[in-house]
């Protein structure tokens, strides 16, 4: 069931119901909150409050997708599950390379 803060931002079409967190629209007390762009080295970036972080369970050096559509950008925490099995496939297609090479002649 979506909460009203989804319904609201659903409505004005800034996210969909029923989509996962994502820090693009972060519920504070029924507002926005906005973030400043700022440089970091040769790159910029934004700096993501520590309870925005507590609360979807994320910490320095987790990986997020970056998303892009419709004129707005969504971060969502990647999946340890996937994750997981992306390593464990990499391992195993290195280790049995020949194998493979020969089986797809």
């Amino acid at each position: 069931m979506a909460d009203a803060a989804e319904v609201d931002g659903a409505r004005r079409g800034l996210i969909a119901v029923g989509t996962p967190p994502c820090y693009n629209f972060v519920p504070t007390r029924g507002k926005i909150m906005n973030v400043t762009i700022r440089k970091i080295g040769n790159s910029e970036g934004i700096i993501i409050p520590k309870d925005v972080l507590d609360r979807l369970g994320l910490k320095a050096g987790d990986t997020v997708e970056i998303r892009e559509e419709g004129g707005s950008i969504s971060l969502v925490p990647e999946q340890a599950d996937l994750a997981e099995q992306l390593k464990a496939a990499r391992m195993g297609m290195q280790k049995y390379k020949v194998a493979l090479r020969e089986l797809a002649k």
